[in-house]
C-alpha cells in the first residue's frame, strides 16, 4: 500500500476487522480502479489507474512478508490467497506463478489460489492456481479465440488440469 490511497485502503480493512498483512511502499499511491455501469445498457468501463513500478526493495519485502504469514502458527487459519490485479512494471512476467508455487509448497495441503488477472496468469495457472476469476473479453483473450465462453472455459480446463472454478 501507498500513500493516503493506502491508509484508506487499510483503514477500511481494519474498520471491517481484517488483520491485513501488508508492505508499505514510499512515494507512490496505491492505484484507484473505478467501474462504471450504464444504468440504461449494462454496459461495464472500467477505469485503472496505471500501475506504479515496483523496486527491488519494495519486492523483497513483499516477499518476506509473504514468508512470514506463510510460516507463522496463526496463518494456520488462512486456507487461501487472492492475486489480484495486472502485474505492476518491475515484475517478472512469472512473479503470479513464483509466488503461487511457493504458497502451494508451503501450505499444500488445503490452500486455494484464486487469481483474479489476465497477467501471467497463464504461468500461475500451470503452477497449481485453482480459481480464475476473469471477465468474459479477458477470458476470450486468454483463449485467443470468439467462441462462446464455455468453449473457452472447456479450453482453459483441459490446458491447466488443476484449475476447478472460472467465474
Amino acid at each position: 500500500l501507498s500513500g493516503d490511497s493506502g491508509k484508506q485502503v487499510a483503514g477500511l480493512l481494519a474498520a471491517s476487522g481484517t488483520r491485513p498483512s501488508t508492505v508499505w511502499y514510499a512515494g507512490a499511491q496505491t492505484r484507484t480502479c473505478t467501474t462504471l455501469v450504464s444504468s440504461s445498457t449494462g454496459d461495464v468501463t472500467e477505469v485503472i489507474e496505471p500501475s506504479t513500478h515496483i523496486s527491488g526493495e519494495c519486492l523483497e519485502a513483499f516477499r518476506d512478508k509473504v514468508s512470514k504469514v506463510i510460516s507463522q502458527e496463526e496463518s494456520a487459519v488462512w486456507q487461501g490467497a487472492c492475486i489480484c490485479g495486472s502485474m505492476p512494471p518491475g515484475l517478472d512476467r512469472t512473479f503470479y506463478a513464483d509466488l503461487t508455487a511457493k504458497i502451494l509448497r508451503e501450505r499444500p495441503a488445503r490452500c486455494l489460489i484464486m487469481l483474479d488477472t489476465v497477467h501471467g496468469c497463464d504461468a500461475a495457472l500451470d503452477a497449481g492456481a485453482q480459481v480464475l476469476k476473469i471477465n468474459a473479453g479477458e477470458l476470450r483473450s486468454l483463449c485467443n479465440q470468439e467462441a462462446d465462453l464455455w468453449t473457452c472455459c472447456s479450453t482453459l480446463f483441459e490446458k491447466h488440469t488443476p484449475l476447478q472454478i472460472v467465474a
